[in-house]
């Protein structure tokens, strides 16, 4: 099943770096987007939350991301869940 869903997952992150129109940014308040996407697993929720923005700044080039938001699918929190899909 988790296969699946990883694969349903890149599939759409492909997908969506084709389809998108929108200009790609490297940075986000200064920080890279592997800075990002550590914070999503920070302590602090507010920081998750602050990183979960930046992520979708990034578009297409949030694939550093990608690691956190599966392990975000089994996430006990549902806001955490529903920004993983």
């Amino acid at each position: 099943m988790r296969t699946l869903l990883l694969a349903v997952i890149l599939h759409l992150v492909a997908v969506g770096s084709l389809l998108s129109e929108e200009k790609t940014v490297s940075t986000y308040q200064g920080k890279s987007v592997e800075f990002w996407a550590k914070r999503l697993e920070h302590d602090d929720s507010k920081e998750r939350e602050l990183a979960m923005e930046a992520i979708e700044v990034f578009g297409k080039n949030a694939t550093p991301a990608v690691p956190v938001l599966i392990r975000w699918l089994d996430d006990g929190c549902e806001r955490y869940r529903t920004f993983a899909c």
